[in-house]
């Protein structure tokens, strides 16, 4: 016998997740099945998914047409499928009770058969005309029978319905034939054989007798679980949509994020947010470099129930994510700010080296004694900020316009030259026309080092740095001492970097 479910002793009515869990894990196994997938496989993830949603009063018969309908909406979001725009709007219309009586109380029993078996179980005309020796056009009749009613009714009921078509028609009928407003017994005595006169005026009861026969579940899955039977878990996601012309840059960026992540359609993209300053970081450096450019871009934050699955974020928010796009505006990072707009183009160092050429004649020597001369000591600059993104480090940095650059990347483990200059000159090569520097290398770590002069015999410090505990600390150490003017910053970890002196 089934033992009673107590409520929660605060004399409101018990959640429907406890009192209605059998018939929610039966609702759920029915609409996967239909949909040619085997529940076994996913049942928990989809139940947990419907249970985010479920408010605890809810009606069972109601909480079971909720459960089909989010059934299917995760069930299109794991295929890629878009759902019908009209779904949500059409499920909002509650399934009405009179309605199924009076198709109940038809007397036509093909059009009987047609929405029991083929609304209610989801069994093709073509079956069911085979199994009940019926012809194909007579129980295509009773489908148009079925689908001519439920249009009078409305119409009688003031319902605009009248240009829906058949299949939103089909739509209302299959939630009418699954709809079960009465008490039924204990699903899992159901399940093991009890109350046989229940299965033929019960779709509840006769949808678990067909999930049992068929092994899609068993009696104990239907049995409410001991402790806590709602799913837990609250997180923040990113949401980011992408102009359609920015579509090529959404996969390079998704690479960007360390963090669990999910497509969803062909322009969005969810990204669960742990570092904040991190996801928010990679996003300025994609404006920056137009990868997709800040007016390509628009972001919801948001944070809730949910949970992260092998299929993806099961729960409300990939749904209130959608909604919330909609009113944002674009190039904005939702409630830090503006995205930054894409930094100039660098100059083209072919004019600059012509500009140099066409000035040699009469300032040769005054250019090259200031590119060349030292710089005192203390008077060389360095800033740089380090970002992890496109599989590798951005460095962007201000630097003393006479000063020597050299960057240094550790490659599985060991320091290797990335840049190095013999004239100040040479850094045109990362200029920016803001008067920044910007550059990118793929591996781990940076050190950028800048002096007044170049630095000499650099293999046999990277030689001699590669064999210390710590490479990157030790060549910064040597390069110190080689020129004890150089300014040296370097970033410690992978991700996103403080701005470190040495």
């Amino acid at each position: 016998m089934a033992l009673p479910v107590s409520g929660s002793g605060s004399g409101l009515p018990p959640d429907v997740a406890v009192s209605g869990w059998a018939a929610i894990t039966v609702q759920v196994a029915w609409t996967l099945k239909k949909l040619q997938i085997n529940p076994r496989g996913v049942l928990r993830i989809a139940r947990d998914h419907v249970l985010f949603h479920l408010p605890p009063g809810m009606r069972l018969a109601a909480a079971e047409d909720l459960a089909d309908h989010l059934t299917r909406g995760f069930v299109a979001r794991v295929r890629g499928e878009p759902l019908d725009p009209t779904f949500k709007q059409d499920f909002a219309m509650p399934v009405s009770e009179r309605w199924r009586s009076l198709i109940e109380g038809s007397s036509d029993p093909v059009a009987t058969i047609v929405f029991r078996y083929h609304y209610g179980a989801g069994i093709s005309l073509e079956q069911l005309a085979q199994h009940y020796g019926l012809d194909l056009l007579a129980v295509e009749g009773g489908r148009a029978g079925l689908r001519a009613t439920i249009r009078r009714q409305a119409l009688a009921d003031g319902l605009p319905i009248q240009r829906w078509s058949p299949v939103r028609l089909d739509r209302q009928l299959e939630r009418l034939a699954n709809f079960s407003p009465h008490d039924s017994p204990p699903l899992f005595e159901v399940a093991e054989g009890c109350h046989a006169d229940w299965i033929d005026r019960c779709p509840r009861c006769e949808r678990t007798i067909n999930l049992i026969r068929s092994r899609c579940l068993t009696p104990d899955d239907l049995e409410v679980p001991v402790g806590t039977v709602r799913p837990s878990g609250h997180l923040s996601v990113l949401v980011l949509q992408f102009a359609p012309e920015s579509l090529v840059h959404r996969s390079m960026l998704a690479k960007e994020f360390s963090a669990r992540k999910q497509v969803l359609g062909e322009d969005v993209l969810l990204v669960e947010v742990t570092n904040r300053e991190r996801v928010f970081a990679a996003l300025r450096l994609a404006a920056e470099v137009g990868a997709p450019r800040r007016d390509h871009l628009r972001t919801a934050l948001l944070r809730g129930p949910g949970r992260w699955t092998r299929v993806g974020l099961i729960g409300p928010l990939p749904d209130r994510a959608l909604d919330q796009l909609r009113r944002q505006p674009w190039g904005v990072i939702d409630g830090e700010g503006e995205l930054p707009e894409p930094l100039p183009e660098p100059p083209s160092a072919r004019w600059a080296w012509a500009g140099v050429a066409g000035l040699a004649a009469v300032f040769a020597l005054a250019i090259t004694l200031l590119l060349t001369a030292p710089v005192p000591g203390g008077e060389v600059e360095l800033s740089a900020d380090f970002t992890s993104a496109r599989g590798g480090v951005w460095y962007h940095f201000t630097i003393s316009d006479t000063a020597q650059l050299l960057v240094i990347q550790e490659l599985d483990g060991e320091p290797r030259i990335v840049f190095q200059t013999r004239s100040p000159a040479d850094k045109a090569s990362l200029a920016r026309a803001d008067g920044t520097y910007l550059g990118h290398s793929e591996g781990g770590r940076l050190l950028l080092a800048a002096s007044a002069e170049p630095f000499e015999g650099l293999g046999a410090l990277v030689e001699a740095a590669s064999r210390a505990s710590d490479p990157m600390g030790d060549l910064a150490a040597r390069l110190k001492v080689q020129r004890p003017e150089a300014v040296v910053q370097r970033s410690w970890s992978t991700g996103v970097f403080a701005r470190i002196s040495e």
